[in-house]
């Protein structure tokens, strides 16, 4: 049993908002792991699992195991992320399988609000945009205008989903690509959560329906790209079951002086180790922030900082707090609240 060692990984920390419970991975050494030598990708996986256990069935396993690691690699993990990323194509989809999920439960005697998201939810409209115009001061508004015409039911769903169900942010078209709006406005870095009284701190984990959702790991943020059905899954309340991964570290050597963008950053890093092993086990990227300092600005607390002192009282500056500020200066996006007109 595991168990003696996930309750002394539990400390309370404080925070902006008050003290908070976290879990440290550096704890575990006590008892004879060598946690503080994992990858930070491993770290946030490990705290997933240990803060899990005993609500999600094989969490405490994977935790035994991650604290191993390497010797798990390949072993089975279900991964509980803090939140879920969606764009409009994949996200049409998830908005009517909830809605008419409402419906059968109000045909069953259910309460149909209990249908309901278990996790937050951003869904960024980037991907319905068409050309219609260009080379011209208006072709923005008229490119705008003509998606909205075409896509007007589709939008009015979208509008209904915002506000029927709770935790769920929709974005309207023309305020950046998802990716952008994921690295510049949603990502926390590190974010707090109630569980019933108890208020939790965490590392901020998020899986995305496209491709480029690994962008955000240049954050510090743990994330990928996956189908709508594993997306839908987790909203439901269900873990994302994967193989504890290998994990790949890159080293930048010569960097230039001048501070470069994360996306930047991330083709780069992405150009070098994008490949799968010979058994097809995902291998994780390092965290582009454990080699080198990346974004437009130096982040105040990085993650391998918070997940390293978990285990002391660690004080969150309010640049973390604040997210319209997690990478210093990126213009915000403050009128993306979510609320638009369809």
């Amino acid at each position: 049993m595991f168990s003696k060692e996930i309750s002394s990984a539990r400390r309370k920390i404080q925070t902006p908002y008050g003290a908070a419970w976290a879990y440290s991975p550096r704890a575990l050494e006590e008892f004879g792991y060598e946690t503080g030598r994992l990858p930070y990708s491993v770290k946030v996986l490990l705290e997933n699992a240990l803060r899990n256990s005993g609500k999600v069935v094989g969490a405490e396993d994977a935790a035994h195991g991650l604290a191993k690691w390497p010797k798990s690699a390949g072993e089975e993990l279900p991964l509980m992320p803090y939140r879920v990323l969606l764009q409009d194509y994949t996200g049409v989809p998830l908005v009517v399988d909830l809605a008419a999920m409402r419906d059968a439960a109000a045909v069953s005697g259910i309460i149909p609000k209990r249908v309901n998201s278990s996790v937050p939810v951003d869904l960024i409209i980037d991907h319905s945009i068409q050309v219609d115009a260009w080379s011209t001061e208006a072709a923005f508004d008229v490119n705008l205008e003509r998606e909205y015409e075409r896509n007007s039911e589709r939008y009015s769903l979208l509008k209904w989903a915002q506000t029927a169900f709770s935790g769920m942010r929709v974005f309207p078209p023309g305020k950046g690509i998802c990716h952008q709006v994921n690295l510049e406005y949603l990502s926390k870095v590190v974010t707090t959560t109630k569980s019933g009284s108890e208020l939790l701190a965490m590392p901020d984990t998020v899986l995305g329906t496209d491709s480029h959702t690994t962008m955000v790991n240049g954050l510090g943020v743990l994330g990928w790209g996956v189908g709508g059905i594993e997306a839908e899954a987790v909203m439901m309340g269900e873990p994302y079951h994967m193989p504890i991964p290998e994990v790949l570290g890159v080293a930048f050597h010569q960097l230039h002086p001048f501070r470069f963008a994360v996306g930047e950053a991330q083709v780069v890093q992405g150009g070098l180790v994008n490949r799968r092993d010979r058994d097809r086990r995902p291998v994780l990227r390092r965290h582009v922030s454990e080699c080198s300092t990346v974004g437009y600005g130096e982040l105040p607390v990085s993650l391998s900082e918070v997940l390293d002192e978990l285990a002391h009282d660690v004080l969150l500056p309010k640049s973390l707090r604040d997210r319209e500020h997690h990478v210093s200066g990126c213009d915000p996006f403050p009128q993306a609240t979510g609320e638009f007109d369809a």
